[in-house]
């Protein structure tokens, strides 16, 4: 009976401190979201008053400058799919995949994909009685024809404007400012997905969002340099290879936490 007890007690403590992460995470990553928001608003060379942009789920005033046209109907399926698909690639994840090694991580990246669509889709829902005319946070990222393209205008596309303003800040040389661009996502990343999980399970992965953006500046300074007039098809091979291939220092274990991969 003592055993058992134990055992209970366990099992509700672990529930608690996995209630108490999945909080703290979302708590600082609306934190964040709001920093950023405040920091570019500050920085950005586009002036738009307070009132619209505060209104608007961008990050960047820059955003402003394209109007979106999906009906609101359009935007709620791409919001239920994407949550759609997010759930099976956890359930299949916990169900078949376990325990998880590198390969595995791979196979389930996606669901970062996924995941972020469906945050995108309800930031539009949530502000379209305001502004109704945002555009999707990607852009189609997968038809990318290379890493450059992917992450200069298919990727994140809300987070890509706000980089700029604040990289405005940055040296004029290209490669500082992109390596910048990267160092500066990596630390938010750190931020609002390493912190959280530290001040409730105090166990530390720092370093892990960092070092994936910083594979991507690498590897993005080897497609400018080297493959830039290379056939399409082996730019498009080395994007997929250069995004999977790190894939799991960003879908690490807070990551993995989170999503309920593991509990």
């Amino acid at each position: 009976m003592d055993v058992y007890n134990e055992s209970k007690t366990k099992e509700l403590s672990l529930k608690g401190a996995y209630l108490t992460y999945q909080i703290t995470f979302l708590s600082i990553f609306a934190a964040s979201y709001l920093l950023m928001k405040m920091l570019s608003f500050v920085f950005s060379k586009h002036t738009v008053s307070a009132r619209i942009f505060f209104l608007t789920p961008y990050l960047s005033p820059r955003s402003l400058r394209f109007k979106g046209t999906q009906p609101p109907f359009a935007i709620l399926q791409t919001f239920l799919m994407a949550t759609l698909l997010t759930v099976i690639l956890v359930v299949l994840g916990r169900n078949m995949l376990m325990p998880f090694n590198y390969l595995k991580i791979i196979l389930i990246s996606p669901v970062i994909y996924f995941m972020t669509e469906a945050i995108g889709a309800l930031g539009q829902l949530t502000f379209s009685p305001w502004y109704p005319e945002s555009y999707p946070i990607h852009g189609h990222p997968l038809s990318s024809p290379s890493l450059s393209q992917f992450w200069g205008n298919h990727w994140n596309l809300w987070v890509q404007d706000w980089l700029k303003d604040i990289g405005s800040k940055f040296s004029r040389q290209r490669v500082v400012r992109l390596t910048g661009f990267f160092l500066l996502s990596g630390l938010f990343h750190e931020v609002m997905v390493n912190l959280p999980y530290w001040i409730i399970y105090k166990k530390s992965y720092f370093g892990t969002m960092m070092s994936y953006f910083l594979c991507q500046a690498v590897a993005l300074w080897m497609d400018k340099k080297f493959f830039r007039h290379s056939p399409s098809w082996i730019r498009k091979t080395f994007m997929l290879l250069a995004i999977f291939l790190p894939a799991p220092l960003f879908v690490n274990i807070p990551i993995l936490t989170f999503l309920g991969f593991l509990s």
